[in-house]
């Protein structure tokens, strides 16, 4: 018989789960998995794509249980993703939960949060600070996330607002004017670090057209533009500056102006009473030239034909090359026509032009912006006729220096339909041309001295026959000026024409000059010019003297060859016989 021996039920449990325990033929088992960095933080964090090393440990009553591998999973993978070695990548800002699985282990796994952050964003610079949007226009301004030393940081995601809902903001910072007025866009990075702009919204609505060449008409539209619009800036081709432009008309929805010469693409500034802000759209140059270049006449020169009245500031003379205008009148009117210098006022260049009758073929003046006497630049020139007969008239316009060297200059011309004088014409007006002053031709002697250059350049032709072998003396006394005095052969071919022929000149300095010929029967004018730039009155006597049939026919004052003196190097510009197309420009 067997003895028994009695043994509690909770004894015998407790004796089997420590044998259990104990057994090394199962799986390990563990009751902790602790993810940290490799340098042992349990804040995790990282920057949007970089990385991060992870380290998980199994722990079993505190203790680490070694030899145990981990399968790792990201339970985000949009915000951070985890490779099979525990190394994690930001890929957008949040927080993922990463997960370390033990393999081949009796236990819980281990879980982190790791939170995928920006660069640490210590202020934003927003350029520019201060900027202007049309109405109807975009502008995009530029955010540049800095860090705590100042230097730039990239990658950094920004969120964009508008205080106002004048204008929109979207993601790439490219704000759209709706309204005028005034708004703040802020930049905010992912750590609540803000920057501003100050935008304002104007008024302009568009610009038509909104590209050409100097001298085309371009309007500025808008709803509301400023009062007392009194100057117009377009940007500087050279890159520096600006240039002011000349104001048609200005109202609350349109301002209407010439493109300046010498302007570049860019914004265009607009300066009010109270007011003054440019433009977010840009006009386009779409040629280094104006409005009345580019045309091509073959072999012959391009006249355009403009209307009477005529305006334009803004046109330019490009360097070797003329400009050429045609204007017609139907019927006799009084004409000024105006050349305006808007050069720089260095170095000696000037504008001139040629004022021409058509039929029959004359020079009326040949004008210079500039003073020799008193060595000084002109403004502007004008020739002035008081009652144009009707025909067709051409103007002839270059760029030079007072040597007749070409250059390129910017200049201005207006033609109106009243004469302008800086002298009262005297009776022998107009006898701008030997065929003007033949119409009413003088006898010999004359002795007037009530006669007047009435603006600077200007010339009187005086006509005369003479029916035998005659000896010709003229004398002029100037008021002021440097009134020039010439003897020409005929009555219908004048200075500055190729062919005329000077018997004799006297073009000394000062205000009187004389000058004697001994000359056949015939037609003679005596043309008298301010070629200096100065009106003046004078005093002018010619007396003829019967002379020996048989001659000789001499000169008492040498006749300067085409070469000497500034008028007569340009004569061969001057060809009658070439007719020249008319091209209509465009605006």
């Amino acid at each position: 018989m067997h003895a028994r021996t009695s043994i509690p039920a909770a004894a015998f449990l407790l004796l089997f789960l420590a044998c259990s325990s104990d057994d090394t033929s199962g799986p390990p088992q563990i009751d902790e998995v602790r993810i940290t960095t490799t340098a042992g933080a349990t804040d995790i964090e990282v920057e949007r794509g970089g990385t991060v090393q992870l380290r998980a440990r199994a722990l079993r009553g505190g203790s680490e249980v070694t030899g145990i591998q981990f399968q790792w999973r990201s339970e985000a993978p949009t915000i951070a993703t985890v490779n099979a070695n525990g190394l994690v990548q930001g890929v957008e800002l949040g927080e993922a939960e990463i997960v370390a699985e033990p393999v081949g282990a009796v236990g819980p796994a281990g879980r982190a949060a790791v939170s995928v952050v920006g660069p640490a964003v210590a202020r934003i610079d927003i350029s520019p600070e201060s900027a202007w949007v049309d109405t109807g226009d975009t502008l995009t301004l530029l955010a540049t996330p800095r860090n705590a030393t100042g230097a730039p940081l990239s990658g950094v995601d920004l969120t964009w607002r508008s205080s106002s809902a004048i204008l929109t903001v979207e993601p790439t910072g490219r704000v759209r004017g709706v309204t005028p007025g005034i708004a703040e866009v802020e930049a905010e990075a992912w750590n609540g670090v803000k920057g501003t702009a100050r935008v304002r919204v104007t008024s302009v609505t568009g610009l038509a057209p909104d590209t050409g060449r100097y001298g085309a008409v371009m309007t500025i539209q808008g709803a509301g533009l400023p009062a007392g619009i009194s100057r117009v800036e377009f940007t500087a081709a050279s890159g520096g500056g600006r240039v002011p432009a000349f104001i048609r008309s200005a109202s609350a929805t349109a301002v209407e102006v010439w493109v300046p010469a010498e302007s570049g693409t860019g914004p265009i500034w607009l300066v009010g009473a109270t007011d003054s802000f440019p433009t977010s759209r840009r006009f386009g140059i779409t040629a280094n030239d104006d409005i009345f270049e580019g045309g091509d006449c073959g072999t012959s020169v391009c006249a355009y034909l403009v209307p009477v009245p005529y305006q334009n500031p803004s046109l330019v003379a490009a360097l070797g090359d003329l400009d050429v205008f045609l204007f017609e009148l139907e019927q006799p009117s009084p004409i000024s026509v105006h050349l305006v210098d808007r050069g720089d006022r260095s170095g000696g260049d000037l504008v001139s032009a040629f004022i021409l009758h058509g039929e029959p073929f004359a020079v009326a003046a040949y004008i210079l912006t500039y003073d020799f006497v008193q060595d000084a630049y002109r403004d502007s020139v004008v020739y002035s006729h008081p009652n144009l007969p009707a025909g067709r008239y051409f103007l002839q316009i270059q760029g030079e220096t007072a040597e007749l060297e070409p250059r390129r200059r910017a200049y201005g011309l207006t033609i109106t339909t009243n004469a302008q004088f800086e002298i009262a014409p005297d009776a022998f007006e107009p006898n701008d041309t030997p065929h003007e002053a033949a119409e009413a031709p003088i006898t010999l002697p004359f002795d007037r001295a009530d006669l007047a250059l009435e603006n600077p350049y200007a010339i009187d032709n005086y006509v005369f026959t003479v029916s035998q072998p005659t000896t010709i003396q003229a004398a002029l006394i100037g008021q002021g000026g440097n009134p020039n005095l010439r003897l020409l052969r005929g009555d219908s071919v004048g200075l500055f024409v190729q062919g005329v022929e000077i018997l004799a000149s006297s073009a000394g300095p000062g205000a009187t000059e004389s000058l004697q010929a001994t000359v056949p029967p015939g037609s003679y004018t005596i043309a008298v010019d301010e070629f200096y730039g100065q009106s003046a009155t004078y005093r002018l006597q010619i007396t003829a003297t019967a002379a020996s049939p048989a001659g000789p026919f001499t000169l008492s004052a040498p006749v300067p060859t085409p070469s000497e003196g500034r008028p007569f190097t340009a004569l061969a510009r001057v060809r009658p016989e070439r007719a020249a197309p008319v091209r209509l420009p465009t605006r």
